[in-house]
């Protein structure tokens, strides 16, 4: 079995912390468990009113050009609320983002890249990595409400397509 390479990175505290959420071998099971009823009534709610706007439709991306444009179009999302929040965007330190469409493109099966398209439009991505049966995320849509639809249904989904697609067991997670 192969060490885990980021092991060897420079490590520091961060100061949201980070935990892993053990997700267990059935989706309904875990969401009933980890979701009060109400709860999934409102997220029920918010996917039904964001169908109206269009189909929905949650989607892997597989191929280096579908994987690029999701990329392209998360990149994009996430330096319009770098610049809203004032917080330096780190796509545009050089090499930055052709490090990661280079990772994404050329690290299968490490990478998962997965898209909430509304109609024709992808509404949200996410970006993720595999490791050891451990999903790393790393990167998504940002909220761009403060109770988000998009981003919300979309951490949910990759969960589940994680869990059942490619055969996660646990989800670190941060705390912010």
């Amino acid at each position: 079995q192969q060490a885990n390479p980021m092991r060897l990175l420079g490590t520091s505290l961060h100061p949201s912390g980070a935990h892993a959420m053990a997700l267990g071998e059935n989706w309904e099971q875990f969401y009933s468990a980890k979701r009060s009823s109400a709860t999934r009534r409102r997220d029920r709610t918010k996917r039904r009113k964001l169908g109206e706007l269009g189909d929905l439709r949650f989607s892997t991306a597989e191929a280096p050009d579908e994987i690029r444009k999701a990329l392209d179009i998360l990149i994009e999302q996430k330096s319009r609320w770098f610049q809203r929040m004032g917080i330096r965007n780190l796509f545009e330190i050089p090499g930055q983002k052709d490090f990661l469409l280079s990772v994404a493109t050329t690290a299968r099966p490490f990478v998962h890249v997965s898209r909430l398209s509304v109609g024709p439009n992808c509404a949200a991505a996410n970006l993720g990595l595999l490791f050891q049966g451990c999903y790393y995320h790393v990167l998504a849509t940002p909220p761009s409400t403060r109770r988000t639809t998009r981003s919300a249904t979309t951490c949910w989904r990759a969960t589940m397509m994680a869990q059942r697609c490619v055969s996660v067991r646990a989800w670190p997670i941060c705390t912010t």
